[in-house]
């Protein structure tokens, strides 16, 4: 079941990918898009709720835990953003393509720094 949980990472990492980068160079984000996005967090979300509740019993803050559950807080506000309809009529949208590629490498750090970790734990 764990290793189930563990792919759910990589494929949000691969869709988070797509979809920010795609609204960086073309600013429309369709609702298709907002879709995807919607799957990789949620995936992102089980992931992070069902891997850090069930399998680490010591939590440790650490550059991992840190920038991951930032990172994850900062994605659903962007996609409550990218629902909102006020947002795309003020034309802040611009703002929100930039602020969601820094999102974008902070998650990636959780992603990359948490790579170690799940190595440690198949040794286990």
């Amino acid at each position: 079941m764990k290793r189930v949980l563990e792919l759910l990472f990589p494929i949000a990492a691969v869709i988070y990918t797509t979809v920010i980068w795609r609204h960086f160079f073309y600013p429309e984000l369709t609702p298709r898009m907002r879709r995807w996005f919607l799957g990789a967090l949620c995936m992102d979300s089980a992931g992070t709720i069902f891997l850090c509740g069930l399998f680490i019993i010591n939590w440790q803050w650490t550059l991992h835990s840190v920038s991951g559950l930032l990172s994850l807080v900062i994605m659903i506000l962007h996609y409550l953003l990218l629902n909102t309809k006020r947002l795309w009529s003020s034309g802040s949208v611009n703002v929100l393509r930039y602020t969601s590629v820094a999102t974008w490498i902070l998650w990636m750090t959780a992603f990359i720094s948490g790579l170690p970790l799940s190595h440690l734990f198949a040794l286990w």
